[in-house]
Protein backbone atom coordinates (compact mmCIF):
# COMPACT_ATOMS: atom_id res chain seq x y z
CA UNK A 1 0.00 0.00 0.00
CA UNK A 2 2.86 2.40 1.06
CA UNK A 3 6.13 2.48 2.16
CA UNK A 4 5.30 0.80 5.72
CA UNK A 5 8.41 2.83 7.51
CA UNK A 6 6.91 4.23 10.68
CA UNK A 7 6.73 7.88 10.32
CA UNK A 8 8.93 9.85 12.81
CA UNK A 9 6.68 10.01 16.31
CA UNK A 10 5.97 13.14 17.52
CA UNK A 11 7.42 13.87 21.33
CA UNK A 12 4.52 15.52 22.33
CA UNK A 13 2.73 14.80 25.85
CA UNK A 14 -0.72 13.14 25.12
CA UNK A 15 -3.67 15.99 25.11
CA UNK A 16 -6.07 15.94 27.99
CA UNK A 17 -9.04 15.82 25.28
CA UNK A 18 -7.80 12.04 23.70
CA UNK A 19 -7.13 11.33 27.49
CA UNK A 20 -10.85 12.18 28.02
CA UNK A 21 -11.99 10.55 24.52
CA UNK A 22 -10.65 6.90 25.08
CA UNK A 23 -11.67 6.88 28.86
CA UNK A 24 -15.23 7.57 27.98
CA UNK A 25 -15.19 5.10 25.29
CA UNK A 26 -13.24 2.69 27.57
CA UNK A 27 -15.67 3.09 29.93
CA UNK A 28 -19.02 3.16 28.12
CA UNK A 29 -17.91 -0.32 26.29
CA UNK A 30 -16.82 -2.27 29.76
CA UNK A 31 -19.75 -0.56 31.61
CA UNK A 32 -22.29 -3.83 30.46
CA UNK A 33 -19.64 -6.14 31.96
CA UNK A 34 -20.76 -5.19 35.67
CA UNK A 35 -23.93 -6.88 35.00
CA UNK A 36 -21.89 -10.15 34.09
CA UNK A 37 -22.26 -13.30 36.75
CA UNK A 38 -18.52 -14.91 37.59
CA UNK A 39 -17.29 -17.99 36.21
CA UNK A 40 -15.31 -20.68 37.47
CA UNK A 41 -12.29 -19.39 36.49
CA UNK A 42 -12.90 -16.39 38.46
CA UNK A 43 -13.67 -18.70 41.47
CA UNK A 44 -10.19 -19.98 41.25
CA UNK A 45 -8.67 -16.66 41.57
CA UNK A 46 -10.58 -15.07 43.87
CA UNK A 47 -10.83 -17.21 46.34
CA UNK A 48 -7.31 -17.91 46.72
CA UNK A 49 -6.77 -14.16 46.38
CA UNK A 50 -9.11 -13.85 49.50
CA UNK A 51 -6.82 -16.57 51.03
CA UNK A 52 -3.88 -14.38 50.25
CA UNK A 53 -5.00 -11.19 51.60
CA UNK A 54 -5.89 -13.18 54.78
CA UNK A 55 -2.18 -13.84 55.13
CA UNK A 56 -2.27 -17.06 53.40
CA UNK A 57 0.37 -18.41 50.66
CA UNK A 58 -0.96 -20.23 47.10
CA UNK A 59 -0.07 -23.54 47.30
CA UNK A 60 0.14 -24.33 50.93
CA UNK A 61 -3.06 -22.86 51.98
CA UNK A 62 -5.10 -22.93 48.80
CA UNK A 63 -4.17 -25.22 46.16
CA UNK A 64 -4.57 -24.70 42.34
CA UNK A 65 -2.44 -25.44 39.24
CA UNK A 66 -2.05 -21.65 38.17
CA UNK A 67 1.50 -19.44 38.17
CA UNK A 68 1.19 -17.55 41.04
CA UNK A 69 0.93 -13.76 39.74
CA UNK A 70 -2.61 -13.08 38.93
CA UNK A 71 -3.33 -14.77 42.03
CA UNK A 72 -1.48 -12.43 43.89
CA UNK A 73 -3.29 -9.63 41.57
CA UNK A 74 -6.74 -11.09 42.86
CA UNK A 75 -5.46 -10.36 46.12
CA UNK A 76 -5.85 -6.67 44.68
CA UNK A 77 -8.59 -7.03 44.03
CA UNK A 78 -9.75 -8.32 47.52
CA UNK A 79 -7.63 -5.60 49.26
CA UNK A 80 -8.39 -2.41 47.13
CA UNK A 81 -12.61 -2.94 45.80
CA UNK A 82 -13.33 -5.60 49.08
CA UNK A 83 -15.55 -8.72 48.45
CA UNK A 84 -18.92 -7.60 45.89
CA UNK A 85 -20.31 -9.99 43.29
CA UNK A 86 -18.50 -7.39 40.95
CA UNK A 87 -15.48 -6.47 42.26
CA UNK A 88 -13.60 -8.13 39.75
CA UNK A 89 -15.89 -7.11 37.12
CA UNK A 90 -15.16 -3.21 38.08
CA UNK A 91 -11.47 -3.74 38.64
CA UNK A 92 -11.05 -5.57 35.41
CA UNK A 93 -13.10 -2.48 33.65
CA UNK A 94 -10.58 -0.10 35.19
CA UNK A 95 -7.47 -2.08 34.56
CA UNK A 96 -8.28 -2.41 30.50
CA UNK A 97 -9.02 1.32 30.35
CA UNK A 98 -5.61 2.63 32.02
CA UNK A 99 -4.46 -0.81 29.37
CA UNK A 100 -6.43 1.67 26.67
CA UNK A 101 -4.32 4.92 28.15
CA UNK A 102 -1.52 3.35 28.22
CA UNK A 103 -1.86 2.16 24.05
CA UNK A 104 -2.77 6.00 23.77
CA UNK A 105 0.52 7.24 24.63
CA UNK A 106 2.76 4.41 23.82
CA UNK A 107 1.19 4.58 20.02
CA UNK A 108 1.43 8.05 20.04
CA UNK A 109 4.76 7.69 21.11
CA UNK A 110 6.06 5.52 19.05
CA UNK A 111 4.10 5.96 15.64
CA UNK A 112 2.03 9.41 15.69
CA UNK A 113 -1.07 11.06 17.16
CA UNK A 114 -3.31 8.85 15.05
CA UNK A 115 -2.07 5.77 15.70
CA UNK A 116 -2.29 6.09 19.61
CA UNK A 117 -5.90 7.50 19.39
CA UNK A 118 -7.01 4.83 17.09
CA UNK A 119 -5.14 2.00 19.48
CA UNK A 120 -6.84 3.63 22.41
CA UNK A 121 -10.53 3.15 21.22
CA UNK A 122 -9.59 -0.56 19.61
CA UNK A 123 -8.32 -1.51 22.19
CA UNK A 124 -11.62 -1.77 24.73
CA UNK A 125 -14.03 -2.53 21.96
CA UNK A 126 -12.14 -5.42 20.65
CA UNK A 127 -11.79 -6.69 24.04
CA UNK A 128 -15.45 -5.92 25.85
CA UNK A 129 -17.47 -6.61 22.45
CA UNK A 130 -14.95 -9.32 21.20
CA UNK A 131 -15.39 -11.65 24.38
CA UNK A 132 -18.25 -13.03 26.43
CA UNK A 133 -18.54 -13.84 30.19
CA UNK A 134 -16.26 -16.61 30.99
CA UNK A 135 -13.34 -14.89 29.30
CA UNK A 136 -13.55 -11.27 30.15
CA UNK A 137 -11.38 -10.53 33.55
CA UNK A 138 -10.11 -14.11 33.07
CA UNK A 139 -6.39 -14.84 34.18
CA UNK A 140 -4.55 -13.74 30.88
CA UNK A 141 -6.81 -10.82 30.77
CA UNK A 142 -4.44 -8.97 32.76
CA UNK A 143 -1.17 -8.99 31.07
CA UNK A 144 -1.88 -6.76 28.03
CA UNK A 145 -1.20 -3.25 30.71
CA UNK A 146 2.25 -4.79 32.02
CA UNK A 147 3.29 -5.88 28.27
CA UNK A 148 2.26 -2.22 27.07
CA UNK A 149 3.85 -0.53 30.00
CA UNK A 150 7.19 -2.44 29.55
CA UNK A 151 7.96 -1.17 26.14
CA UNK A 152 6.36 2.54 26.95
CA UNK A 153 9.20 2.15 30.12
CA UNK A 154 11.79 1.58 27.40
CA UNK A 155 10.56 4.15 25.49
CA UNK A 156 12.58 6.55 27.78
CA UNK A 157 16.25 6.49 28.52
CA UNK A 158 16.40 6.87 32.34
CA UNK A 159 18.10 3.95 34.49
CA UNK A 160 14.97 3.82 36.85
CA UNK A 161 12.23 3.62 34.41
CA UNK A 162 14.69 0.15 32.73
CA UNK A 163 14.35 -1.08 36.02
CA UNK A 164 10.90 -0.91 36.02
CA UNK A 165 10.55 -2.64 32.91
CA UNK A 166 12.33 -5.09 34.20
CA UNK A 167 10.28 -5.48 37.04
CA UNK A 168 7.02 -5.28 34.61
CA UNK A 169 8.21 -8.21 32.84
CA UNK A 170 8.80 -10.04 36.30
CA UNK A 171 5.45 -9.72 37.26
CA UNK A 172 4.21 -10.62 33.33
CA UNK A 173 6.15 -14.05 33.76
CA UNK A 174 5.00 -14.63 37.57
CA UNK A 175 1.47 -14.44 36.05
CA UNK A 176 2.25 -16.89 33.06
CA UNK A 177 5.68 -17.94 32.43
CA UNK A 178 5.56 -18.41 28.64
CA UNK A 179 5.17 -15.14 28.33
CA UNK A 180 8.44 -14.36 29.78
CA UNK A 181 9.29 -14.53 25.80
CA UNK A 182 8.33 -10.24 26.82
CA UNK A 183 11.88 -10.31 26.83
CA UNK A 184 12.20 -10.63 23.09
CA UNK A 185 10.84 -7.77 22.19
CA UNK A 186 12.92 -5.57 24.95
CA UNK A 187 16.02 -6.85 23.18
CA UNK A 188 14.42 -5.90 19.89
CA UNK A 189 14.35 -2.64 21.29
CA UNK A 190 17.25 -2.42 23.36
CA UNK A 191 19.64 -3.96 20.62
CA UNK A 192 18.32 -2.60 17.22
CA UNK A 193 19.90 0.17 15.36
CA UNK A 194 18.56 3.36 15.40
CA UNK A 195 16.94 4.58 12.27
CA UNK A 196 19.17 7.39 11.81
CA UNK A 197 22.82 5.13 11.51
CA UNK A 198 25.45 6.21 12.92
CA UNK A 199 28.20 4.65 15.58
CA UNK A 200 26.62 1.61 17.36
CA UNK A 201 26.89 1.61 20.81
CA UNK A 202 26.90 -1.52 22.98
CA UNK A 203 27.97 -0.64 26.08
CA UNK A 204 25.30 1.87 26.93
CA UNK A 205 22.60 -0.74 25.26
CA UNK A 206 24.13 -3.67 27.36
CA UNK A 207 24.09 -1.35 30.67
CA UNK A 208 20.79 -1.18 30.07
CA UNK A 209 19.40 -4.41 29.25
CA UNK A 210 21.52 -5.23 32.69
CA UNK A 211 19.37 -3.20 34.65
CA UNK A 212 15.82 -4.74 32.73
CA UNK A 213 17.13 -7.87 34.21
CA UNK A 214 17.73 -6.40 37.81
CA UNK A 215 14.37 -5.27 37.96
CA UNK A 216 13.24 -8.78 36.20
CA UNK A 217 14.60 -10.41 39.37
CA UNK A 218 12.88 -8.37 42.26
CA UNK A 219 9.55 -9.44 42.07
CA UNK A 220 10.61 -13.16 40.76
CA UNK A 221 13.24 -13.46 43.61
CA UNK A 222 10.84 -11.72 46.15
CA UNK A 223 8.05 -14.30 45.32
CA UNK A 224 10.37 -17.62 46.14
CA UNK A 225 11.70 -15.87 49.13
CA UNK A 226 8.10 -15.62 50.07
CA UNK A 227 7.41 -19.21 49.01
CA UNK A 228 10.72 -20.15 51.45
CA UNK A 229 9.64 -18.14 54.33
CA UNK A 230 5.83 -19.88 54.01
CA UNK A 231 7.18 -22.99 53.70
CA UNK A 232 5.65 -23.27 50.45
CA UNK A 233 8.54 -23.74 48.40
CA UNK A 234 8.38 -27.19 47.77
CA UNK A 235 4.77 -27.28 47.08
CA UNK A 236 4.97 -24.29 44.68
CA UNK A 237 7.58 -26.39 42.50
CA UNK A 238 6.12 -29.64 42.36
CA UNK A 239 2.85 -27.93 41.39
CA UNK A 240 4.13 -25.69 38.76
CA UNK A 241 7.36 -28.16 37.35
CA UNK A 242 6.02 -31.54 37.88
CA UNK A 243 1.82 -31.45 38.24
CA UNK A 244 1.36 -28.51 35.78
CA UNK A 245 3.32 -30.38 33.08
CA UNK A 246 2.03 -33.63 33.43
CA UNK A 247 -1.51 -31.98 32.97
CA UNK A 248 -0.40 -30.08 29.65
CA UNK A 249 0.89 -34.03 28.32
CA UNK A 250 -2.73 -35.03 29.11
CA UNK A 251 -4.63 -32.07 27.33
CA UNK A 252 -1.97 -32.72 24.23
CA UNK A 253 -3.36 -36.15 24.54
CA UNK A 254 -7.39 -35.77 24.94
CA UNK A 255 -6.50 -32.95 21.61
CA UNK A 256 -4.07 -35.07 19.62
CA UNK A 257 -5.83 -36.43 16.94
CA UNK A 258 -7.48 -32.74 16.12
CA UNK A 259 -4.79 -30.87 16.78
CA UNK A 260 -3.44 -29.29 13.79
CA UNK A 261 -7.53 -28.85 12.82
CA UNK A 262 -7.99 -27.29 16.02
CA UNK A 263 -4.91 -25.01 15.48
CA UNK A 264 -6.31 -23.81 12.29
CA UNK A 265 -9.97 -23.83 13.37
CA UNK A 266 -9.07 -21.44 16.37
CA UNK A 267 -6.85 -19.17 14.58
CA UNK A 268 -9.38 -18.93 11.70
CA UNK A 269 -11.83 -17.84 13.91
CA UNK A 270 -9.62 -15.55 15.80
CA UNK A 271 -9.44 -13.43 12.33
CA UNK A 272 -13.18 -13.64 11.89
CA UNK A 273 -14.18 -12.55 15.45
CA UNK A 274 -11.53 -9.67 16.17
CA UNK A 275 -11.31 -8.89 12.36
CA UNK A 276 -11.55 -5.23 13.60
CA UNK A 277 -8.06 -5.41 15.23
CA UNK A 278 -6.75 -8.99 13.69
CA UNK A 279 -7.28 -7.89 9.57
CA UNK A 280 -6.02 -4.27 9.67
CA UNK A 281 -3.32 -5.38 12.61
CA UNK A 282 -1.96 -8.32 10.63
CA UNK A 283 -1.96 -6.62 7.62
CA UNK A 284 -0.05 -3.87 9.00
CA UNK A 285 2.46 -6.26 10.63
CA UNK A 286 3.22 -8.24 7.00
CA UNK A 287 4.07 -4.58 5.36
CA UNK A 288 6.83 -3.91 8.08
CA UNK A 289 8.21 -7.34 7.82
CA UNK A 290 8.26 -6.88 4.08
CA UNK A 291 9.64 -3.13 4.31
CA UNK A 292 13.36 -2.14 3.05
CA UNK A 293 14.40 -0.26 5.84
CA UNK A 294 13.09 -1.68 9.01
CA UNK A 295 12.38 0.58 11.70
CA UNK A 296 13.50 -0.38 15.42
CA UNK A 297 9.82 0.67 16.71
CA UNK A 298 8.55 -1.35 13.82
CA UNK A 299 10.45 -4.80 14.77
CA UNK A 300 9.79 -4.44 18.03
CA UNK A 301 5.86 -4.28 17.66
CA UNK A 302 5.79 -7.00 15.50
CA UNK A 303 8.67 -9.31 17.94
CA UNK A 304 6.24 -8.00 20.77
CA UNK A 305 2.78 -10.17 18.29
CA UNK A 306 5.40 -13.02 17.65
CA UNK A 307 6.57 -13.45 21.23
CA UNK A 308 2.82 -13.11 22.68
CA UNK A 309 1.49 -15.51 19.91
CA UNK A 310 4.15 -18.07 20.40
CA UNK A 311 3.97 -17.82 24.50
CA UNK A 312 0.21 -18.33 23.83
CA UNK A 313 0.98 -21.25 21.36
CA UNK A 314 3.28 -23.12 23.25
CA UNK A 315 0.64 -23.73 26.46
CA UNK A 316 -1.18 -25.87 23.77
CA UNK A 317 -4.91 -25.38 24.92
CA UNK A 318 -6.13 -22.86 22.66
CA UNK A 319 -8.64 -21.96 25.29
CA UNK A 320 -10.10 -18.18 24.31
CA UNK A 321 -8.59 -16.29 27.03
CA UNK A 322 -5.24 -17.36 26.00
CA UNK A 323 -5.29 -14.78 23.09
CA UNK A 324 -6.51 -11.79 25.03
CA UNK A 325 -2.71 -10.51 25.61
CA UNK A 326 -2.96 -10.37 21.98
CA UNK A 327 -4.56 -7.60 21.17
CA UNK A 328 -2.66 -4.72 22.84
CA UNK A 329 0.03 -4.87 19.72
CA UNK A 330 -2.80 -6.04 17.53
CA UNK A 331 -4.59 -2.43 18.48
CA UNK A 332 -1.21 -0.97 17.65
CA UNK A 333 -0.63 -2.10 14.97
CA UNK A 334 -4.17 -1.51 13.60
CA UNK A 335 -3.71 1.63 14.81
CA UNK A 336 -0.90 2.55 12.45
CA UNK A 337 -2.95 0.96 9.46
CA UNK A 338 -5.03 3.69 10.20
CA UNK A 339 -1.98 6.41 10.58
CA UNK A 340 -0.72 4.85 7.01
CA UNK A 341 -4.21 5.77 5.12
CA UNK A 342 -4.41 8.90 7.11
CA UNK A 343 -1.17 9.51 5.60
CA UNK A 344 -1.71 8.64 2.29
CA UNK A 345 -4.69 11.14 2.02
CA UNK A 346 -2.28 13.94 2.80
CA UNK A 347 0.31 12.73 -0.10
CA UNK A 348 -3.01 12.73 -1.89
CA UNK A 349 -2.73 8.68 -2.76
CA UNK A 350 -6.07 8.47 -2.55
CA UNK A 351 -6.92 5.62 -4.63
CA UNK A 352 -4.55 3.75 -2.04
CA UNK A 353 -6.27 5.53 0.90
CA UNK A 354 -9.83 4.50 0.14
CA UNK A 355 -8.58 1.13 -0.29
CA UNK A 356 -7.36 1.13 2.92
CA UNK A 357 -10.19 2.35 4.03
CA UNK A 358 -12.91 -0.40 2.52
CA UNK A 359 -10.77 -3.31 3.92
CA UNK A 360 -11.05 -1.21 7.72
CA UNK A 361 -14.52 -0.55 6.94
CA UNK A 362 -14.72 -4.31 6.17
CA UNK A 363 -12.70 -5.54 8.61
CA UNK A 364 -15.40 -3.77 11.35
CA UNK A 365 -18.41 -5.13 9.61
CA UNK A 366 -17.15 -8.51 10.08
CA UNK A 367 -16.43 -8.12 13.49
CA UNK A 368 -19.87 -6.11 14.57
CA UNK A 369 -21.65 -9.42 12.34
CA UNK A 370 -19.77 -11.86 14.16
CA UNK A 371 -19.94 -10.70 17.64
CA UNK A 372 -23.37 -8.82 17.03
CA UNK A 373 -25.81 -11.84 18.35
CA UNK A 374 -24.29 -12.07 21.85
CA UNK A 375 -22.08 -9.66 23.24
CA UNK A 376 -24.28 -6.54 21.72
CA UNK A 377 -27.38 -8.50 22.94
CA UNK A 378 -25.68 -8.53 26.16
CA UNK A 379 -25.20 -5.21 26.72
CA UNK A 380 -29.13 -4.78 26.07
CA UNK A 381 -29.30 -7.28 28.98
CA UNK A 382 -27.41 -5.19 31.15
CA UNK A 383 -29.93 -2.26 30.41
CA UNK A 384 -32.75 -4.34 30.77
CA UNK A 385 -31.41 -5.53 33.89
CA UNK A 386 -30.79 -2.18 35.24
CA UNK A 387 -34.33 -0.71 34.58
CA UNK A 388 -35.85 -3.89 35.66
CA UNK A 389 -37.16 -5.16 32.33
CA UNK A 390 -35.20 -8.25 33.15
CA UNK A 391 -34.92 -10.77 36.48
CA UNK A 392 -31.62 -11.33 37.76
CA UNK A 393 -32.90 -15.23 37.96
CA UNK A 394 -33.80 -15.50 34.22
CA UNK A 395 -30.32 -13.74 33.49
CA UNK A 396 -28.24 -15.79 35.35
CA UNK A 397 -30.36 -18.75 33.52
CA UNK A 398 -29.06 -17.62 30.08
CA UNK A 399 -25.59 -18.15 31.03
CA UNK A 400 -26.11 -22.14 31.84
CA UNK A 401 -24.57 -24.17 29.94
CA UNK A 402 -25.37 -28.02 31.08
CA UNK A 403 -28.89 -28.01 30.05
CA UNK A 404 -26.92 -27.83 26.49
CA UNK A 405 -24.00 -30.65 27.28
CA UNK A 406 -21.70 -28.26 28.78
CA UNK A 407 -20.12 -28.27 32.19
CA UNK A 408 -21.20 -24.95 33.63
CA UNK A 409 -24.31 -23.54 35.75
CA UNK A 410 -24.53 -19.76 36.87
CA UNK A 411 -27.55 -20.62 38.60
CA UNK A 412 -26.42 -23.57 40.99
CA UNK A 413 -23.23 -22.26 41.54
CA UNK A 414 -25.08 -18.69 42.72
CA UNK A 415 -28.17 -20.72 44.43
CA UNK A 416 -25.90 -23.15 45.54
CA UNK A 417 -23.40 -19.84 47.52
CA UNK A 418 -27.07 -18.13 48.54
CA UNK A 419 -28.21 -21.44 49.96
CA UNK A 420 -25.23 -21.95 52.48
CA UNK A 421 -24.97 -18.70 53.66
CA UNK A 422 -29.19 -19.31 54.65
CA UNK A 423 -27.83 -22.21 56.46
CA UNK A 424 -24.42 -21.62 57.99
CA UNK A 425 -22.20 -19.85 60.23
CA UNK A 426 -19.05 -17.73 58.43
CA UNK A 427 -17.44 -20.06 61.09
CA UNK A 428 -19.45 -23.20 59.70
CA UNK A 429 -16.83 -25.07 56.71
CA UNK A 430 -18.18 -26.49 53.50
CA UNK A 431 -16.23 -28.46 51.41
CA UNK A 432 -17.26 -28.72 47.29
CA UNK A 433 -16.38 -31.94 44.99
CA UNK A 434 -16.19 -30.40 42.05
CA UNK A 435 -14.71 -27.90 39.73
CA UNK A 436 -16.79 -24.45 41.90
CA UNK A 437 -14.70 -22.47 44.26
CA UNK A 438 -16.69 -19.96 42.87
CA UNK A 439 -18.70 -20.80 45.92
CA UNK A 440 -16.56 -20.43 48.10
CA UNK A 441 -16.19 -16.72 47.27
CA UNK A 442 -19.91 -16.14 46.73
CA UNK A 443 -21.05 -17.69 50.14
CA UNK A 444 -18.14 -16.49 52.20
CA UNK A 445 -17.30 -20.11 53.27
CA UNK A 446 -14.08 -21.38 53.39
CA UNK A 447 -13.43 -25.13 53.56
CA UNK A 448 -11.51 -27.12 55.65
CA UNK A 449 -8.47 -28.07 53.31
CA UNK A 450 -6.31 -26.61 50.83
CA UNK A 451 -7.38 -28.58 47.84
CA UNK A 452 -10.66 -26.15 47.52
CA UNK A 453 -11.47 -28.35 44.41
CA UNK A 454 -11.07 -31.95 43.10
CA UNK A 455 -8.64 -30.99 40.51
CA UNK A 456 -5.39 -31.97 42.11
CA UNK A 457 -7.13 -35.20 43.36
CA UNK A 458 -8.78 -36.42 39.55
CA UNK A 459 -5.74 -36.64 38.03
CA UNK A 460 -4.30 -39.84 37.53
CA UNK A 461 -0.68 -38.83 38.69
CA UNK A 462 -1.47 -37.17 41.84
CA UNK A 463 0.40 -38.05 44.93
CA UNK A 464 -1.15 -40.60 47.20
CA UNK A 465 0.05 -38.42 49.90
CA UNK A 466 -2.67 -35.27 48.88
CA UNK A 467 -5.68 -37.75 48.91
CA UNK A 468 -4.46 -38.99 52.55
CA UNK A 469 -4.10 -35.38 53.61
CA UNK A 470 -7.40 -34.64 52.37
CA UNK A 471 -9.40 -37.37 54.00
CA UNK A 472 -7.51 -36.27 57.51
CA UNK A 473 -8.07 -32.79 56.96
CA UNK A 474 -12.50 -33.81 56.42
CA UNK A 475 -12.37 -36.08 59.63
CA UNK A 476 -10.49 -34.02 61.97
CA UNK A 477 -12.62 -30.85 60.98
CA UNK A 478 -15.45 -32.36 59.11
CA UNK A 479 -17.84 -29.37 57.00
CA UNK A 480 -21.42 -28.66 58.07
CA UNK A 481 -21.83 -29.21 53.96
CA UNK A 482 -20.32 -30.97 51.41
CA UNK A 483 -21.63 -30.02 47.79
CA UNK A 484 -21.32 -32.79 45.16
CA UNK A 485 -21.52 -31.33 41.49
CA UNK A 486 -22.55 -33.07 38.25
CA UNK A 487 -22.23 -32.97 34.81
CA UNK A 488 -19.11 -30.95 34.78
CA UNK A 489 -17.01 -33.71 32.36
CA UNK A 490 -13.50 -31.55 32.08
CA UNK A 491 -11.82 -34.56 30.28
CA UNK A 492 -9.00 -32.42 29.23
CA UNK A 493 -8.53 -31.84 33.18
CA UNK A 494 -9.14 -35.84 34.04
CA UNK A 495 -8.25 -37.52 31.09
CA UNK A 496 -11.57 -39.03 30.82
CA UNK A 497 -15.15 -38.40 30.69
CA UNK A 498 -16.70 -39.06 34.20
CA UNK A 499 -18.21 -36.01 36.23
CA UNK A 500 -16.78 -34.82 39.64
CA UNK A 501 -19.63 -37.26 41.49
CA UNK A 502 -17.94 -40.37 39.25
CA UNK A 503 -14.83 -40.02 40.07
CA UNK A 504 -15.83 -39.82 43.64
CA UNK A 505 -17.79 -43.22 43.46
CA UNK A 506 -15.31 -44.92 41.37
CA UNK A 507 -11.77 -43.65 42.55
CA UNK A 508 -12.32 -42.29 45.69
CA UNK A 509 -14.60 -45.13 47.63
CA UNK A 510 -13.19 -44.64 51.33
CA UNK A 511 -14.15 -40.91 51.15
CA UNK A 512 -17.44 -41.61 49.40
CA UNK A 513 -18.19 -44.19 52.29
CA UNK A 514 -17.27 -41.08 54.67
CA UNK A 515 -19.75 -38.91 52.72
CA UNK A 516 -22.45 -41.90 52.35
CA UNK A 517 -22.24 -42.07 56.57
CA UNK A 518 -21.74 -38.49 57.64
CA UNK A 519 -23.68 -36.57 55.25
CA UNK A 520 -27.35 -36.66 53.84
CA UNK A 521 -28.50 -35.48 50.71
CA UNK A 522 -30.87 -31.91 51.65
CA UNK A 523 -31.36 -30.53 48.47
CA UNK A 524 -30.52 -30.53 44.91
CA UNK A 525 -29.76 -27.18 43.10
CA UNK A 526 -28.78 -27.36 39.50
CA UNK A 527 -26.36 -30.28 38.93
CA UNK A 528 -25.15 -29.93 42.67
CA UNK A 529 -26.07 -32.02 45.52
CA UNK A 530 -26.17 -30.31 48.82
CA UNK A 531 -25.16 -32.74 52.04
CA UNK A 532 -25.56 -31.76 55.00
CA UNK A 533 -23.84 -33.29 57.98
CA UNK A 534 -25.71 -35.24 60.33
CA UNK A 535 -25.78 -34.41 64.27
CA UNK A 536 -24.22 -31.56 65.91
Amino acid sequence: MRDSTPPAAPQTAVPWVEIAVVLLVALACGLPSLSLPLGRDHGIGLYIGEVIAGGGAPYVDAWDIKPPGVLYLNALVSLVLGKHPWSLRLFDLLWQAATALSLLALGRRWFGNVTGLTAGLLYPAAYFFGHDFWHLANFDAFLALPMTLTLLCLSGTRRTTDLLAGLLVGLVFLARFTHGLLFLPVIAWLLWPDAEGGAYAWKPRLQRFGFVCGGFFLPVAAFLLHMLLTGGFGEFFYTLFVFAPQYAVTTASVLDVEFWRLLRRVFGDFIVRHALTAVPGLLAALSLVAAKKRDRRGVTVVVWLLATFVGFAIMGKFFAYHWLPLFAPLALLAGLFVQWIADLFRERRRAWAIAGIVVFVAAAGLFLWRVGDTNLTRAGHAWNLAIGRLDRAAHLRSFDSVDQGGDFSATANYGVAAYLRDHTEAEDGVFVWGFEQLIYYLSDRRPPTRFCSNFALSAAWRPAAWVRELEDDLRRRPPAYVVLVTQDVMPWVTGHGLDSLGILRRDFRTLAEWISHHYDVETQIGNMLVCRRRGP
